[in-house]
């Protein structure tokens, strides 16, 4: 077996890995007065094409009405604050191993499915200055795990697919990143992503 090349960048996805998964979704029901369960069944049924970039208003139109609360648009703007809260804090632990890879001088990017108004609050997140590259589906109109995504991001970083770190949450991404010759894996923590980057000497901190 062909042995695997140290990673020149390493490419992290944003919910559930870099920031805590579904974090908006229970202040969301508080705030339409709503359960937590059909909530997140509608809001994630009609959540592609708002990661495509389809418009913030038509995506809580439709997720309200799934729900049962018509509400005006004068509360989009609303909701979209509370679900776009959560990515402005990075989960428990990232920070430390952000800091050890960037100490052992390997760009970090992100590559993750989010629409237009959690990008931004992202890129005007202080902790997105240690991110070379910021690449989101709505910037595209393309999503993981579709091919074209992971062609473009590896055309952006401009570094062969081959030597290209991966951590996301869901298998699926993980497989579309695998077809394309990335090094892939699924997140399960900074101490095992850790471990990951240390046998590639792609940490600061190496860990026996």
């Amino acid at each position: 077996m062909e042995r695997s090349l140290s990673p020149r960048v390493v490419v992290f996805d944003l919910g559930g890995v870099l920031v805590p998964p579904e974090g908006s979704i229970g202040d969301l029901a508080a705030e339409l007065g709503v359960g937590h369960e059909a909530l997140s069944a509608a809001y994630w049924r009609v959540r592609d094409d708002y990661d495509r970039g389809g418009p913030s208003a038509e995506f809580w139109e439709q997720v309200t009405a799934e729900v049962g609360r018509r509400v005006g648009r004068s509360r989009f703007d609303r909701l979209d604050a509370i679900d776009a809260a959560r990515w402005s804090s990075l989960t428990v632990g990232v920070e430390s191993l952000l800091a050890e890879v960037t100490r052992a001088r390997v760009p970090l990017a992100v590559l993750s499915n989010a629409p237009v108004s959690l990008a931004a609050t992202v890129r005007a997140a202080p902790w997105s200055l240690a991110f070379r590259t910021l690449l989101f589906s709505s910037d595209v109109g393309v999503m993981k795990p579709e091919p074209a995504i992971y062609v473009m991001a590896a055309d952006l970083l401009d570094v062969p697919s081959r030597q290209i770190a991966f951590f996301d949450d869901r298998q699926p991404n993980v497989d579309g990143a695998l077809d394309q010759g990335w090094q892939a894996h699924l997140w399960t923590g900074p101490s095992d992503a850790r471990r990951i980057l240390a046998r590639h000497g792609r940490t600061a901190v190496h860990h026996r």
